[in-house]
């Protein structure tokens, strides 16, 4: 298992990474910025036809992770593709579970948070995304911001669910 360091560096390189490809966008000619999942990779129903269309493709598969369950605070850290089988492998063991856990393994932290995030726990607790606390994300000019309730980003952090990722990365 790879320390909160190393998991943290490693994140923190991939978000460079995004960011370098980001900046390589010539918006004129690159037509509009989406994830590189491939279209069958996909938990719902929806049309994905505009992965056919004329687009700017960026990876996210590296982001994965589990970065840091912090306990004291009783907040989990993760990366967006990190699915709710990868949470309770890690939180069980701890005798801890999120507020609101998604009952499909393979659904995602982003997915939940970008989708409608409502589950079993969900008339208690609210959505998926009414337990964040704090976002990281990449905007599409490439600046890494983070939102929270009330810094000057919290703006964003009130659009980001339900915006089904068109707000950055």
């Amino acid at each position: 298992m790879k320390s909160y360091k190393r998991r943290q560096k490693e994140h923190d390189e991939n978000v460079q990474k995004v960011v370098k490809r980001l900046k390589e966008r010539n918006p004129s000619k690159d037509g509009l910025v989406c994830t590189a999942r491939k279209p069958w990779i996909a938990v719902g129903m929806r049309n994905v036809d505009y992965k056919r269309a004329r687009h700017f493709e960026v990876d996210l598969s590296a982001f994965r992770n589990v970065l840091e369950i912090d306990r004291e605070r009783m907040i989990a850290k993760v990366e967006p593709l990190v699915n709710m089988g990868q949470i309770t492998r890690v939180t069980v063991p701890l005798n801890l579970a999120l507020a609101v856990v998604a009952e499909f393994d393979d659904l995602t932290v982003g997915g939940l948070i970008n989708g409608y995030g409502i589950e079993g726990s969900s008339h208690i607790y609210g959505l998926f995304s009414d337990t964040v606390v704090a976002y990281e994300i990449v905007l599409a000019d490439g600046r890494v911001v983070r939102a929270t309730k009330d810094n000057e980003y919290s703006d964003l952090f009130y659009a980001i669910p339900w915006s089904q990722g068109t707000w950055g990365f």
